[in-house]
């Protein structure tokens, strides 16, 4: 849920170290199921220079078991995909457990 104290601190964090990642052969996606304006205005208000996607039909959260069916929202995840398209490393989190960049980073390199 962009606008989220949440969803903002993982998202700036992945901007701060977005070069780390771009380094490591990473690409930064952030993926949220809020609109595409939303998307584009919060990125905006926030400086953010990775990707944003807008799962509105929750098709993404879901495929990935990141759904939460009471709110009708995506829940709280992270998902490494290799380049040959198998998931490498998935994280699932409560909707107010940010991720941990170290992790990532850790699980990447």
């Amino acid at each position: 849920m962009a606008f989220s104290s949440v969803c903002a601190g993982e998202m700036a964090g992945a901007t701060n170290d977005l070069e780390l990642f771009e380094n490591m052969g990473a690409t930064v996606i952030g993926i949220s199921g809020d609109s595409w304006f939303t998307q584009k205005a919060w990125a905006e208000s926030l400086e953010l220079k990775q990707t944003l996607l807008a799962d509105m039909h929750r098709k993404v959260c879901k495929a990935y078991g990141f759904y939460f069916p009471d709110l009708n929202v995506p829940s709280r995840g992270t998902v490494i995909i290799a380049q040959d398209g198998t998931v490498k490393w998935a994280q699932a989190r409560e909707i107010t457990c940010p991720m941990n960049i170290a992790d990532v980073v850790a699980e990447v390199g």
